[in-house]
């Protein structure tokens, strides 16, 4: 490799790692370095990263000696971007991106200790907020019968013109789905994440369909020629031989969908839901990842995320009460809080566990509002309230219909509620809008401070049937 080529690498490494420490929010040298030192004491290294290094790194005056140093700074800085509402460069965030680049330059540039030595799990296998990918496939867990009645639809439909359309509440894991759990399995077969490029040429054959994907189809809906446009080329490109056409779609949005013409016959008979994971796809969803990484699951970690995720028996194993983004943000937390390879019970409750991370959304979704749309947030959350005749306070869901009824402006209402969907303190649904998790009541101060203004007390779960009365709109205001 020529000089040049190795200065261009070292330019692309900072100037990169300067646009992810903006997407982290530009936070201060020294506590960034104060939690790596922390995470590299807690994985036993004796190594330590100080701000001059930091700065240094950002400058492109030097490029990191050991990726174990390095890894600890760069977690904690794509964990904060992550949690920033428009951070969309899923390459910026991708860890394993990070290290091929380090790796590339060190093949190159040799130095004296620059070989990894540890064996500590560097990369955190959980995506929080984010999205899994293709890359992710061997650490995607559960959703097997959805994704077998997939391939079985890929197969059945490749070349007749008919759309397949994916559909899920926010937060089931749509595209995570699509791409690790799913287009994992495609592995050398085309495929479009996104917007679908027309220009782009599909070939297939019948043994093995190439697929194409638009992911987030809801975004197209705000312009329905855009839509009509977009569905007419799916279904053009699904006629070709070998050819098959997914729409991936939330469920709450399925209703204006239904307005495009060439997305009736899948909406009607060709589509496939991601209902909300069965127990057995919770538990895929902690233990697989760890799997992959190398990872161990402390003693009765698994129970306890069981018992805070809802899952008891009794109660009906059915589904998790939060949604998977939400999951694996705690487990990302608890990552950073791990015991060499292990991740633990306390390491867990460091970082707040299910309760922390809904707290934590929740806080920060409201901070990054206007005075006016807080007055909306709060009001449209004690709508959801439902005050049990035994003291409990819970959640239940809300066609946003009603909160639009009541509102003097119904444009900031969505506004306000996309929000807090996006930021995954509301799941959004077919039939409307609710709690990401009953905690977001129970145990975020604000929530509680309004209950207690609204004269509505917080209680612990009992057992037994009681008759929930919900706050109506007068009584909230």
């Amino acid at each position: 490799m020529t000089t040049e080529m190795m200065g261009s690498l070292r330019t692309e490494f900072a100037e990169r790692f300067e646009r992810l420490y903006r997407a982290a929010g530009s936070p201060p040298a020294r506590i960034v370095c104060a939690r790596a030192n922390e995470e590299l004491a807690r994985s036993g290294l004796r190594w330590s990263v100080s701000p001059q290094r930091v700065s240094d790194w950002r400058r492109c005056r030097t490029t990191p000696a050991r990726f174990e140093v390095f890894a600890p700074v760069l977690n904690i800085l794509v964990l904060a971007a992550r949690g920033r509402i428009g951070t969309t460069d899923e390459q910026l965030l991708d860890v394993q991106a990070w290290e091929a680049l380090w790796q590339e330059i060190q093949r190159d540039e040799p130095r004296a200790g620059s070989v990894r030595t540890s064996t500590t799990v560097q990369v955190c296998p959980y995506r929080g907020l984010g999205v899994m990918t293709e890359a992710d496939h061997g650490a995607y867990g559960g959703r097997t019968q959805e994704r077998d009645e997939l391939s079985r639809r890929v197969a059945e439909m490749a070349g007749t013109g008919r759309l397949i359309v994916l559909t899920g509440a926010t937060g089931s894991g749509k595209s995570s789905f699509i791409r690790a759990g799913f287009g994992g399995t495609i592995a050398g077969r085309p495929m479009v994440g996104g917007i679908a490029d027309p220009r782009r040429t599909m070939t297939g054959s019948p043994s093995r369909p190439a697929v194409v994907v638009v992911d987030q189809f809801e975004r197209l809906l705000v312009d329905p020629r855009a839509a009509e446009a977009s569905a007419a080329w799916l279904a053009e490109c699904a006629r070709r031989p070998g050819v098959a056409a997914v729409v991936v779609l939330r469920s709450d949005r399925i209703g204006c969908a239904g307005s495009i013409a060439r997305l009736q016959d899948g909406l009607a008979h060709n589509r496939i839901d991601l209902a909300q994971p069965s127990v057995s796809d919770v538990m895929e969803a902690i233990t697989a990842p760890a799997r992959h990484a190398g990872l161990a699951i402390g003693d009765g970690l698994e129970q306890l995320i069981r018992a805070d995720l809802g899952l008891r028996p009794g109660l009906g194993l059915q589904a998790a009460a939060a949604p998977l983004p939400v999951l694996s943000w705690a487990l990302q937390h608890a990552w950073l809080n791990r015991e060499r390879n292990t991740l633990t019970v306390s390491g867990y409750e460091r970082s707040g566990g299910i309760t922390g991370a809904i707290v934590h959304l929740a806080e920060q979704c409201w901070a990054g509002m206007s005075e006016s749309d807080r007055g909306l947030c709060r009001d449209l959350l004690l709508r959801l309230v439902v005050p049990r005749s035994d003291g409990v306070v819970v959640g239940g869901g809300v066609p946003v219909s009603d909160l639009v009824a009541t509102a003097g402006d119904p444009g900031a209402v969505r506004a306000v509620l996309s929000r807090l969907v996006d930021s995954r303190v509301l799941i959004a649904d077919a039939d409307g809008v609710r709690a990401s998790h009953d905690a977001l009541f129970s145990e975020w101060g604000r929530m509680r401070d309004w209950l207690a203004a609204c004269h509505v007390g917080v209680e612990v779960p009992r057992a037994g049937p009681v008759a929930p009365v919900r706050l109506s709109a007068a009584m909230v205001s």
